[in-house]
């Protein structure tokens, strides 16, 4: 058994190592890579214990329940929702990705001691993704050799994926660093990012690594406070969005602020968020069923011919906003793509499963990493409220990813 560990260790360490090409130039293959990770990690973990022998070890703690009370009453919105053949391969998609992260997690976790070096291995690959971010956010290396022949706004938004999983696996490499008593590096790298993210076309992701550093020092002495905060702060988003974004006075003062800064995305954001509002308002209940947001009338029509006239969208800086279309593929509001297709049901099952998941990270035998696993849920939420559909495959793999990365540094501490 100890040859197949000898084995396959240098497998996980090349997966680990490649973070950097896959999150730069293919982030969307992370699905791909948090497949081949979690492969590798199981048989890694043969070294120990053949994987087929494992006891599971299922706990029904409160998080979990949540979660699958969610996903039960989400398969049932198939019976009333726009395709019930796409919501029905959206859930079962996504409860696929579920037991892959529940069965990466379980075999990462069971790593031999011996090989904690994965967590130094894990952190320098992070570090080293964090350091072309920003080389090429301030030379523009890539967007003007590999990418010169992508159009301009491709160019401009190319790192914006990356900076979304570089906000999220940033935080258990500084775990180690932090284990291995270098104290001032992560305080340095934590305060460094949101100044890096803040020079990106990216307002959601200076937003996430902004609190993710606020949390990060708030849960540093008091986690337990920080974690309700953290669940009453996402259930009170989704009680005030869906009414803030009916409110035509603050959205036109929005959009003028955004078309003053020529800032395009920020306002077809406000425009799509109405809409979503608006169509909240005929299925407020049960929704319109999963990832039904695609499917919604008069989704695909220009903001101008199904917003309220007292929106205005008519601004020199940003002409093409009337034009644009109503709700492209999906809100880019957490808040609002789960009221939207799950409705006020589904909203509280799910604010429920973020809190117990809040308190869990903040538990008592958590508290070493506390800190850090709140910043990344943080980072997590605030970029699923502001830049990305909630359920696509490569954002939740590297989640997914992010948390098979918190295994190394605790288990070779002794924390799993």
């Amino acid at each position: 058994m100890r040859i197949t560990g000898r084995i396959f260790i240098p497998g996980v360490i090349a997966i680990i190592v490649s973070l950097p090409i896959v999150a730069i130039f293919m982030p969307q293959q992370m699905t791909l890579y948090g497949i081949i990770l979690t492969i590798m990690s199981g048989l890694t973990a043969h070294e120990r214990k053949p994987v087929w022998h494992f006891d599971i070890g299922l706990r029904l703690d409160p998080f979990l329940i949540a979660m699958l009370a969610f996903l039960g009453y989400a398969a049932l919105t198939a019976l009333w929702s726009l395709d019930e053949e796409q919501t029905f391969r959206r859930w079962f998609r996504i409860c696929g990705l579920a037991i892959l992260g529940y069965f990466a997690i379980h075999c990462s976790a069971r790593v031999a001691e011996q090989n904690a070096k994965l967590a130094w291995v894990m952190a320098a690959s992070v570090l080293i993704l964090f350091a072309v971010f920003v080389f090429e956010l301030f030379t523009g290396f890539l967007a003007a050799s590999v990418w010169q022949d992508e159009i301009a706004i491709a160019r401009a938004n190319l790192l914006n994926r990356p900076s979304m999983i570089l906000g999220l696996v940033i935080w258990p490499a500084l775990l180690v660093l932090w284990c291995r008593g270098f104290r001032w590096i992560p305080v340095l790298i934590g305060l460094s990012l949101p100044v890096a993210f803040f020079f990106t076309s990216s307002l959601g992701a200076f937003l996430a690594a902004t609190l993710a550093c606020v949390v990060w020092a708030v849960a540093s002495i008091f986690a337990r406070l920080c974690a309700w905060l953290i669940g009453i702060a996402f259930a009170i988003s989704m009680i005030a969005i869906p009414i803030l974004a009916l409110n035509v006075p603050l959205i036109n003062s929005g959009l003028a602020l955004f078309a003053r800064y020529e800032f395009f995305s920020g306002a077809h954001r406000l425009g799509i968020w109405n809409f979503v509002a608006t169509m909240i308002r005929e299925r407020p209940l049960l929704g319109w069923g999963l990832d039904s947001a695609r499917n919604i009338p008069q989704a695909d029509l220009p903001l101008a011919s199904v917003l309220s006239k007292a929106v205005v969208l008519d601004y020199p800086t940003i002409p093409t906003l009337p034009l644009s279309p109503a709700m492209p593929l999906h809100p880019h509001n957490a808040a609002l793509q789960i009221i939207l297709e799950t409705g006020v049901v589904g909203a509280a099952l799910f604010c429920l499963a973020v809190l117990c998941l809040a308190l869990q990270l903040s538990a008592r035998q958590n508290q070493f990493s506390a800190p850090f696993a709140l910043a990344s849920l943080t980072s997590w939420l605030v970029f699923v409220g502001a830049n990305i559909g909630l359920w696509q495959s490569w954002w939740l793999t590297s989640s997914i990813v992010t948390i098979i990365f918190y295994t190394f540094p605790l288990r070779s501490n002794g924390k799993v």
